[in-house]
């Protein structure tokens, strides 16, 4: 279930989309941006793994459910999907917390890195 549909990427995660994909976060931490999910910074590409489960029908989107009842989540159709579990795979969020007594964020969320040192901080250089 998830609240839009994936956005799949056609063709290879070749060499090429792997070069931009660092130089996509390596430029953000130049500049001092906040982290960014694997995902939107590399595109999500049908590997084997996908391949095969869509083909087998286990990747087929529902709509988000509209509440959680309980004996499971009920659909926007009104219709009660059984559910023991719920796993919230929410995506990603960075944990920088540890870090604010060295002063070294951003105004926009990020650490100025380059080169995997901090630009800020002096005894990084």
């Amino acid at each position: 279930m998830t609240r839009r549909e994936p956005v799949w990427e056609t063709g290879e995660f070749d060499e090429g989309r792997r070069i931009a994909a660092i130089e996509k976060v390596t430029e953000r931490a130049r500049r001092g941006l906040g982290p960014v999910s694997i995902v939107s910074a590399t595109g999500m590409h049908w590997s084997p793994w996908a391949i095969e489960a869509r083909e087998r029908g286990a990747l087929v989107r529902h709509p988000m459910f509209t509440a959680i009842e309980p004996d499971g989540v009920l659909m926007p159709d009104g219709t009660l999907v059984k559910a023991d579990v719920i796993l919230w795979a929410t995506g990603f969020h960075p944990a920088l917390d540890h870090l604010t007594p060295l002063g070294l964020t951003t105004a926009a969320g990020g650490i100025q890195v380059e080169r995997g040192r901090s630009i800020t901080e002096p005894a990084c250089s």
